[in-house]
């Protein structure tokens, strides 16, 4: 009510002149949103759904009540269907079969006082409920696009429609806001998964580390990089510490705090010892995540176990070194057997002088001794150069059977001479010995390789001892 006071000229009140109006739709409107609003304001998702629906039905008092999400550009599900004052079962329909395709289409309401079914003669829904009033209203988001509906349903004309559709309207938001944020919350758990399964593919082991409460967590795969149980994982650094290689336990520790002081990413790989004694490889992968003033407040990563990998490194560095000395091996070879050919050929000149002035000298010539010798060295010398031949030509040298003394006594006046005035060679020769399987002249350059080796060894004067004897030895 509305009234204003009324003056003559004098200035003397005449009466009131005033406006009555009915508010009684506007509060009863106001009654209807203020106990939806009650029943549904704590209430989420799915629950919220059923919720708003049972609410619907009797206060605005009509028969059916339904939150629909629409699936495809003809049709959709209900998320809540109210009926016959109790919940229903959900069900999936055209939206045609609701008359909903105009209000999806315009982004617009739709209305019918009375005689929907003539309206909608197709729809099977209006059929089956003997439906006579309809209000639907259409969820949209920022950018006008429908995700839903709200609608009622009733058998008889429907009163107050202005009100139903004013009402449908104001909860049609609140459900777009729970649509969006179910949405979202499928987008979520299915990322969630799609990491899961990632993470298990990759066999990869997640933790997160509260440094201010030294609290470490970690999941299941982390325990089984490192081989324990959760039992004996104790959740903190100096737990994780202790499994860490000796040699890299303080570097890898050194780069945990450089992240936290610096802010920065953490990416080291380290060696682990496990509880039964095996040591794998790790790569590490962490961020350190900041609270709102900058200071360190967690360190968030993974580990992975890079052993295989690592060893097939190696094993790929060991293949190429062999590769390597393979092919130098045979560039020595090629060397050495061109170096064979030259000395063989100037030992062939040598031995031939040699044997033609052994026949020219006289039996009791003093040089006689030497030039011996001199035949003795030549051919040693040129057994050699067959040796560095067939290392060149990578051919097999064949052992024979052969009696040790003999070899060594042949080469022991050579021997002597290397050993030089400061170092006596001395000579123990066992009896009875066993032959033994050997080619003599890997026999000859074995003994000389020995005392060179023991007489650069000895600093002043001493002595070098040759002695053979019969041993059985462990094929250990």
């Amino acid at each position: 009510m509305s009234a204003s006071l009324r003056f003559n000229d004098q200035g003397q009140p005449l009466g009131y002149i005033g406006t009555l109006r009915d508010i009684s739709q506007r509060k009863h409107l106001e009654n209807i949103l203020f106990e939806i609003h009650r029943a549904t304001s704590n209430r989420f998702g799915n629950d919220f759904f059923h919720q708003l629906v049972s609410r619907l039905g009797p206060l605005l008092n009509v028969d059916f009540a339904l939150v629909s999400r629409i699936d495809s550009p003809d049709r959709a599900s209900t998320l809540a269907f109210w009926a016959n004052g109790e919940k229903q079962e959900n069900f999936s329909y055209q939206l045609k079969d609701l008359a909903c395709e105009e209000v999806v289409a315009q982004r617009s309401s739709s209305a019918c006082q009375s005689g929907v079914r003539d309206s909608f003669p197709g729809s099977r829904f209006f059929s089956d409920t003997q439906a006579e009033g309809f209000v639907c209203v259409p969820v949209l988001n920022e950018a006008s696009r429908v995700l839903g509906l709200v609608s009622i349903v009733h058998r008889t004309p429907l009163e107050g429609l202005e009100l139903i559709e004013r009402v449908l309207e104001v909860f049609a938001g609140r459900v777009g806001a729970e649509l969006i944020r179910k949405e979202e919350a499928r987008k979520t758990r299915e990322l969630s998964e799609r990491l899961g399964l990632a993470v298990e593919a990759g066999r990869l082991g997640i933790w997160d580390w509260d440094p201010v409460k030294n609290e470490l967590i970690w999941d299941q795969r982390m325990l089984e990089i490192y081989g324990i149980s959760q039992a004996d994982f104790h959740g903190n650094l100096e737990d994780w510490a202790k499994w860490l290689h000796p040699e890299d336990r303080d570097d890898t520790l050194q780069l945990v705090q450089a992240a936290l002081e610096n802010r920065q990413t953490f990416h080291p790989e380290f060696r682990i010892v496990r509880p039964d004694g095996s040591c794998r490889y790790i790569k590490a992968h962490a961020v350190v995540v900041l609270d709102d003033s900058g200071e360190p407040l967690r360190m968030t990563g993974m580990n992975v176990d890079v052993t295989e990998q690592r060893e097939a490194e190696l094993e790929k560095e060991n293949l190429q070194a062999q590769l390597y000395h393979s092919q130098k091996m045979d560039s020595i070879g090629r060397l050495a057997g061109g170096m064979a050919h030259d000395f063989n050929n100037m030992l062939g000149v040598i031995i031939g002088n040699v044997e033609l002035a052994l026949l020219e000298a006289e039996e009791h010539s003093p040089m006689l001794s030497d030039l011996r010798e001199i035949a003795s060295a030549a051919q040693r010398s040129a057994d050699l150069t067959h040796q560095l031949l067939a290392f060149a030509r990578e051919q097999k040298i064949s052992p024979i059977s052969l009696e040790i003394n003999p070899v060594v006594e042949a080469v022991f006046k050579m021997l002597e001479r290397l050993m030089g005035e400061r170092i006596t060679l001395l000579w123990k020769p066992g009896a009875d010995l066993w032959p033994i399987l050997a080619d003599p002249t890997q026999i000859d350059q074995i003994l000389m390789n020995l005392c060179i080796n023991a007489r650069d060894a000895i600093v002043g004067e001493g002595q070098v001892i040759i002695s053979t004897q019969n041993r059985s030895l462990d094929a250990r």
